[in-house]
């Protein structure tokens, strides 16, 4: 009986083991993969905010489900903002930003579940704005991807409405006025 109840002691130990390990090195590949996924869009971003003489002091990278990335970067002082996904950097004042709105599609048939999640952010020269498709497939809501899905568009939906608030009472600086006359749209950088 002892060998026997050995024997179980031993083979969880190892179960155990081979679980930490498989856990530490699936945490490796996707720190590596986030790495890759944001270490473009910042690259792409960067190249952009040096040609316009831009200085993005607080940046948001937003990570869907299906593994697309975007960053969101402000620049505070110049009162401008950048959006980075992976076909264009769209450089744009903050007094462009008009509404910011999380459209979450509900399931037909559980109410527990959604079918789609998207932040769109009105822009006043683009008529259409930017839509964020962060939830792309039906998850739960209080699963793990549907919670961070869900947390991720409210946190983003947050920083928006800080801007849109500021909008109502800009400081005004000679730098801020010359950054918001400045035409700059669309950037294609690839």
């Amino acid at each position: 009986m002892t060998y026997v109840l050995l024997g179980i002691v031993i083979l969880i130990t190892i179960a155990n083991f081979t679980l930490l390990f498989r856990v530490k090195k699936n945490k490796r590949i996707a720190a590596q993969k986030y790495q890759e996924l944001m270490g473009g869009l910042r690259d792409r971003t960067i190249k952009v905010m040096k040609k316009h003489r831009l200085h993005f002091d607080r940046t948001y990278p937003l990570v869907a489900d299906n593994d697309e990335g975007f960053l969101f970067c402000l620049d505070t002082n110049h009162r401008m903002a950048a959006f980075t996904d992976q076909r264009k950097v769209k450089i744009f004042p903050y007094r462009d930003i008009l509404s910011s709105t999380i459209e979450v599609e509900d399931s037909d048939d559980n109410p527990k579940f959604y079918e789609r999640v998207r932040l769109v952010i009105g822009l006043a020269q683009h008529s259409q704005g930017i839509v964020i498709e962060l939830g792309h497939k039906r998850t739960r809501r209080t699963g793990i991807m549907g919670r961070f899905v869900l947390e991720t568009a409210h946190q983003m939906d947050k920083v928006l409405q800080e801007v849109i608030e500021s909008n109502a009472h800009p400081e005004s600086t000679q730098d801020t006025s010359q950054a918001a006359e400045a035409s700059y749209g669309d950037t294609d950088e690839e």
